[in-house]
């Protein structure tokens, strides 16, 4: 069962994870939000806080922005690879390949 969910997982979310994990952080954040409303309120018009609110608060905001973090480089990382597709035939992966080119000097390379 467990590998039916991780397949459907994978399907749905594999190309595009910002789906998964930015909506899930950014539920995360708002019910942060609405959370330290709550505790604003309950300090501020009934007069006594409660700190446990406050540790839930900041729970709540930075897993969401840890989970809209993880979504944002997952989605770098299939961007950067198809745009650094055209460079990956440029080093065979042999010693005498290991150094770049003259051509490549400018680009990220050692100069020659």
């Amino acid at each position: 069962m467990l590998d039916l969910v991780s397949v459907w997982f994978q399907l749905r979310f594999g190309r595009k994870p910002m789906l998964f994990f930015g909506l899930s952080g950014a539920a995360l954040m708002f019910f942060g939000f609405l959370v330290g409303v709550y505790a604003v309120i309950e300090r501020y018009v009934y007069g006594h806080g409660n700190r446990a609110f406050l540790y839930l608060v900041l729970l709540l905001v930075i897993a969401g922005l840890a989970l809209f973090g993880f979504g944002f480089v997952g989605e770098l990382v299939p961007t950067c690879a198809s745009s650094c597709a055209p460079w990956s035939g440029k080093w065979d992966g042999s010693a005498s390949a290991a150094r770049p080119t003259s051509d490549d000097a400018g680009v990220g390379g050692h100069p020659g």
